[in-house]
């Protein structure tokens, strides 16, 4: 509820909201917003590139056992 309000309170008053000028109220903020969207983007990439070589040891195989009704017959549930 807290964010949402800030969030209206902090809306541009542009028509467009795609593209944002200066003189626009909560472009400060916007860009802000931006900026830190895209270093997080990054910092994550970079931390999962660190696993590369861990996963390149890791293997996944998949065992798939098929029970017909025959089969099945004799289980109860």
């Amino acid at each position: 509820l807290i964010a949402t309000i800030t969030a209206k309170s902090l809306r541009s008053s542009t028509t467009d909201p795609l593209h944002w000028a200066s003189t626009d109220k909560g472009y400060p903020a916007h860009v802000t917003a931006a900026v830190s969207e895209w270093l997080t983007c990054i910092v994550y990439l970079l931390f999962y590139a660190t696993f590369v070589q861990d996963f390149k040891r890791t293997s996944v195989s998949v065992s798939l056992n098929i029970i017909t009704m025959e089969e099945s017959e004799g289980i109860k549930v």
